[in-house]
């Protein structure tokens, strides 16, 4: 059952990881300007790795402070992704709490066999 768990988890985070990549194409496909997308993609690389403790922040200076749609792009991708990293931490933490619960409910339950 831990294994499972775990290996969604691993799923789910690839896929978000991957879902940075792929909001550029989405978006372009969409309709937006390539800026915004561009823009997105960068504000959503550096929101994840904010939740995520890396802190690198992705934005390109000249372009965030000349073109309004890269602007306004990286602030909408930082915003969603934020959130979305968030619920992922916490989705991983209430999953870890469950295993540890099930480990020491299973830890005593033998002890009392004994």
């Amino acid at each position: 059952m831990a294994v499972s768990r775990r290996l969604a988890s691993l799923f789910i985070l690839l896929a978000s990881l991957a879902a940075c990549t792929s909001y550029h194409d989405q978006l372009i496909a969409k309709g937006y300007p390539p800026a915004y997308a561009d823009g997105f993609s960068d504000g959503c690389q550096t929101g994840k790795q904010a939740v995520n403790g890396i802190g690198y922040e992705h934005k390109d200076a000249r372009r965030f402070a000349a073109e309004k749609p890269y602007q306004q792009g990286w602030d909408a991708g930082y915003a969603q992704c934020v959130q979305v990293a968030q619920r992922e931490e916490q989705q991983r933490f209430i999953e870890q709490v469950r295993e540890n619960r099930e480990s020491a409910e299973s830890l005593l339950q033998r002890s009392r066999t004994r």
